[in-house]
């Protein structure tokens, strides 16, 4: 099965966040020459929950070798938009890499997304 999709060419900008956790705002043409793995994700689905621990484990491992994960909290329901209950869930999973708030969709349109959890290998 393949987890990660790779993306070939040119990646889409993360365009229309609403806020940053863990970072400041981050844009993938700074990122060039960097392996970068988006992880779109949402704090109440059990399946993104059960790959948040293999993230953090290969962000320990691999970001001082130039592997950068940013997390893409997408909602899938109105009350995960709210960026104070994303920070919390952040907080409470113990998550240190970089996350995007992308409450308005425009990340997970913009790559096309259909579901949760999903990883793109830039």
């Amino acid at each position: 099965m393949n987890i990660i999709r790779t993306l070939a060419g040119r990646s889409p900008e993360l365009n229309g966040v609403v806020a940053w956790i863990n970072s400041k705002p981050l844009f993938l043409k700074n990122l060039h020459g960097k392996a970068v793995l988006i992880d779109f994700w949402t704090y109440s689905c059990v399946n993104c929950i059960n790959t948040i621990p293999h993230m953090k484990v290969l962000y320990k491992k691999y970001a001082k070798h130039g592997l950068v994960i940013i997390g893409v909290h997408t909602p899938e329901f109105t009350f995960e938009k709210n960026t104070d209950n994303v920070k919390a869930a952040v907080k409470r999973l113990g998550i240190d890499y970089p996350v995007a708030v992308d409450s308005d969709y425009e990340v997970w349109n913009a790559f096309g997304n259909s579901y949760w959890p999903r990883q793109y290998l830039i």
